[in-house]
């Protein structure tokens, strides 16, 4: 193949009773105590379907065989992502996890509340270690008013809410806005929106993935021969019978904003389409270096209509009539990839769809649950399997971190370390493992007055190198190794620094954990290791602060 065109523990209770009854003749007649010792009946499990894309756990409660279509395409999908943005899914806080709702009333409770869930179809629930995607599978129509905040605000310009659309398009959508919002610097919104909008209408076959092509005539018909929702259109069909916003507007709508919050059916999000497209292939691609620089400035340096006339030579309202222009005559390349002459691209894996057990389903509605700030109810889901005995690995590990960010302790630690001893896979729960064992050693250091032995390091690192080898990497996993090895009476081996390597990849720009693990190099003789660290970790530094250490570390290097 050939680029074309380039981009989730009770006890048994007895209760005692005191009963107290009244007569109707206000005759007080005290009842016999009862020691009453039982066991509640528990509720029966819900029924859900597993499945596993990858590194993407998957459950739905919809129907098996549109679960399989469903994940087919979300499957092809990725697989043309992958194509035409090599790496792009590789990322440290990649998607690992899916739950497909069947009804809108299993989608709203993974909504932190009522207005976070009104007028989407997807929800996404982040921790450091993790990323969970919700999908609404059930909404056909999104009503009207649905859009509005508790103030009535109704964002300008949004096109009327009704029939959904392909909510397959929704799915891919809100997948690469993950993606993007997952890079440090994030980048703006417009640019997440407009690439998430460019990617969710890629075209694919056997042959070809196409990028960027738009449809010829300003309708898409169903089916039943009615206009489609304009949520499928692309920009050149939305802007026959809307406007645009000028550019001041449209660069002041951040994040959080409500057109960006809830960008599906907003003008705002296909104007961030159009510009996106002229940008990379308006004019047959004439624009491209300009925009690509421009997106790569706005990681360094603020917006300004300044900024913006040096990269394009237009100011903003002069770009607000060349983006009216494109969008009427859009003139344009394509991108994407083909196979070679008498080859297809890659097929699709074939995908899994099984009943989940008990402790998969709990699990992972437990965790999405928490991450939707319900811990009890969290608590709650993940406790019914583990109370049926159920002790799968991940179960008592997702439980373990629900106590421990519940101030629980010696609780979390107990179920921590059973998880750690039954080969979880959650790397946050052997980090915290790894984490409690270091406390114990700095509160007990074997060599005094302050070293650890080897055991006690082993001990820490051992945790920690497992979960290297899962999805999930964050910063606190490299911390805690050099926290291990920077009270270590053992020399470490150059191997066994060798850890850090990653780093640079994973986390070029944290420059405080750039900073401690070039230290711990240069103490232990690999000088070339810590000086290009400090030179990565310089070029990053945002903080006076740490530029004013890694400068003193770099003073401590021997001229060569």
């Amino acid at each position: 193949m050939r680029p074309s065109h380039s981009l989730c523990w009770i006890v048994l209770l007895g209760l005692t009773l005191g009963l107290r009854g009244q007569t109707a003749g206000s005759a007080v007649v005290e009842l016999p105590q009862y020691v009453v010792t039982d066991r509640r009946e528990l509720p029966a499990p819900e029924s859900w379907l597993y499945s596993r894309l990858g590194g993407i756990e998957v459950i739905s409660n919809v129907s098996k065989g549109t679960t399989e279509h469903l994940l087919r395409d979300f499957q092809r999908f990725r697989q043309a992502l992958d194509l035409v943005w090599p790496d792009a899914q590789r990322s440290a806080n990649r998607l690992d996890t899916l739950i497909v709702c069947s009804q809108p009333a299993h989608f709203r409770l993974f909504a932190p509340d009522a207005r976070a869930a009104a007028g989407r179809v997807t929800l996404v629930l982040r921790s450091p270690d993790r990323a969970m995607l919700v999908f609404d599978l059930g909404t056909k129509t999104i009503a009207p008013g649905t859009v509005s905040d508790d103030n009535g605000f109704d964002p300008p310009e949004q096109i009327t809410p009704g029939r959904l659309g392909d909510s397959y398009r929704q799915l891919y959508r809100a997948y690469v806005r993950l993606i993007l919002s997952s890079a440090s610097p994030r980048p703006p919104a417009w640019f997440e929106e407009g690439v998430a909008q460019l990617l969710m209408a890629m075209r694919t076959s056997d042959r070809d993935v196409v990028v960027g092509k738009l449809n010829k005539t300003n309708e898409i018909l169903d089916f039943d021969g009615t206009t489609a929702p304009l949520q499928d259109l692309d920009f050149n069909a939305v802007f026959s019978r809307s406007r645009l916003l000028s550019f001041s507007e449209f660069f002041a709508i951040d994040h959080d904003a409500p057109e960006a919050d809830r960008a599906n059916g907003s003008v705002w999000a296909k104007q961030a389409y159009a510009f996106v497209h002229w940008g990379l292939y308006g004019d047959q691609g004439k624009h491209q270096k300009a925009f690509v620089t421009f997106v790569a400035r706005l990681a360094r340096e603020p917006l300004s209509e300044d900024l913006f006339k040096r990269t394009f030579g237009q100011n903003f309202k002069e770009m607000t009539m060349t983006l009216f222009t494109y969008v009427q005559t859009t003139n344009y390349r394509i991108a994407g990839v083909k196979a070679e002459k008498g080859s297809k691209l890659p097929s699709v894996d074939r995908v899994e769809v099984r009943d989940a057990t008990e402790a998969e389903a709990a699990r992972i509605r437990g965790e999405a649950l928490f991450l939707a700030g319900k811990p009890a109810l969290a608590h709650e889901t993940m406790s019914l399997p583990f109370r049926r005995g159920d002790r799968e690995p991940d179960l008592v590990a997702a439980l373990g971190l629900l106590q421990l960010d519940r101030a629980e302790v010696a609780a979390a630690r107990s179920l921590l370390e059973m998880a750690a001893s039954a080969k979880t896979t959650r790397t946050r729960a052997l980090v915290e493992v790894a984490k409690l064992r270091l406390a114990e050693a700095n509160a007990k250091p074997a060599i005094a007055p302050d070293r650890f032995s080897p055991t006690q390091v082993a001990s820490v690192l051992l945790p920690l190198f497992t979960a290297r080898q899962q999805n999930g990497r964050t910063p606190e996993l490299y911390e805690t190794i050099v926290a291990a090895w920077e009270k270590s009476a053992a020399t470490p081996e150059p191997a066994h620094l060798a850890v850090f390597d990653e780093v640079s990849t994973l986390f070029p720009r944290n420059s405080d954990l750039i900073h401690r693990i070039a230290t711990l190099k240069l103490i232990n003789g690999q000088t070339e290791d810590a000086a290009a660290l400090i030179d990565l970790g310089l070029r990053h530094a945002t903080r006076a602060e740490t530029r004013t250490r890694l400068l003193e570390l770099k003073a401590r290097i021997p001229n060569p």
